[in-house]
């Protein structure tokens, strides 16, 4: 007897997170049309299905979340839904105070106010410390397994609180999940299984853990970053030190609101080159063209001393350096430079 084939459902990939989509790629499904256990096929065959379905929205939302948007507290909410677990947990690990912070929980309609009456305190934004026994131990491995809730949170939550909430919520047993990237921690998530429900694949439950963590590490660097250049901004607004750039194909400039302030132009502003040039006092102006037509054409870089007259008419000396952008074949395509009071 021929052994039949596995077929396999492709999950789409975001380009934003695709590295934490790589072992999502195929999801193995039992062949269809066996004569022997076909229906249980069919239902696996319908469930994955579902599953990976389910999967991939959860990873372009994620992929598509705005920098803006806290998608942190929606993880519990999709790992539920995903699921169709009792209740879906999540924090996120701040390595500056070494700890657990909740960040999001679903559970039933009406459960939660409940759960917190019983523990006598609010349990979103609640921080957990960490010590590094309790790391080792998150970090030893993606996917856990635990009874009790006292288990889940580390012995936190008491026995005999534990045992109330978990009859509360319907939970029989817990599914774990380390959120890691390159052995660091970013954070856990934990699914509350009802009993007599299977767990979800072991594959799935790595993966889905892997690309949590891989949006979280995204959304660290994305903060970090943000910070970076509010730093930067403030130091360049205090020494009066800007940027800009001009992009040839379209003959216009981009000002950094410093420049804009220097000109007393509004923030935004983005004028065309000859714009530009007109501000330069009338014994500079042409110098300037000059200067920057051989930085456009044959990228010669320049760093001049001239004096501008501002929008109110008051005249300022500055310093403008500019220097040539070129593309991967080399070609002059725009120019970029620094300018400061």
């Amino acid at each position: 007897m021929k052994k039949k084939k596995s077929a396999s459902i492709k999950i789409k990939k975001s380009s934003d997170i695709e590295e934490s989509t790589s072992s999502l790629d195929t999801f193995p499904i039992v062949g269809i049309g066996a004569s022997a256990g076909g229906l249980a096929a069919v239902e696996e065959h319908i469930e994955s299905r579902r599953l990976v379905s389910e999967t991939n929205r959860l990873l372009q939302e994620l992929a598509a979340a705005s920098t803006e948007q806290d998608m942190r507290q929606d993880i519990a909410r999709h790992l539920r839904r995903i699921t169709g677990a009792a209740g879906a947990f999540f924090n996120e690990y701040n390595p500056q105070s070494r700890s657990l912070v909740t960040r999001g929980i679903d559970l039933e309609s009406g459960l939660l106010d409940k759960v917190m009456k019983l523990l006598g305190r609010r349990i979103e934004e609640v921080e957990s410390p960490v010590d590094d026994a309790t790391y080792q131990t998150i970090i030893a491995s993606v996917v856990g397994r635990k009874s009790t809730i006292t288990e889940m949170t580390f012995g936190t939550v008491p026995p005999a609180v534990s045992a109330v909430v978990q009859k509360l919520v319907g939970a029989e047993r817990f599914i774990g999940l380390a959120h890691i990237v390159d052995g660091k921690l970013f954070g856990t998530s934990a699914l509350a299984l009802k009993k007599g429900q299977a767990d979800p694949p072991e594959e799935w439950l790595e993966s889905i853990a892997h690309t949590i963590a891989v949006f979280l590490r995204r959304r660290i660097a994305e903060e970090e970053l943000r910070s970076s250049y509010s730093l930067i901004r403030i130091a360049g607004e205090t020494a009066k030190f800007g940027g800009w750039s001009v992009d040839l194909q379209t003959n216009t400039c981009k000002w950094s609101d410093t420049v804009a302030d220097i000109h007393g132009m509004p923030r935004g502003y983005s004028p065309r080159v000859e714009d530009g040039i007109g501000f330069y006092a009338p014994q500079w102006r042409e110098k300037i063209t000059r200067v920057f037509t051989d930085c456009a054409e044959k990228g010669t870089p320049y760093d001049e001393d001239m004096e501008i007259i501002t929008n109110k008419g008051k005249r300022v000396w500055v310093r403008t350096a500019g220097e040539a952008v070129r593309d991967q074949s080399g070609k002059i395509v725009g120019v970029q430079g620094s300018f400061q009071d």
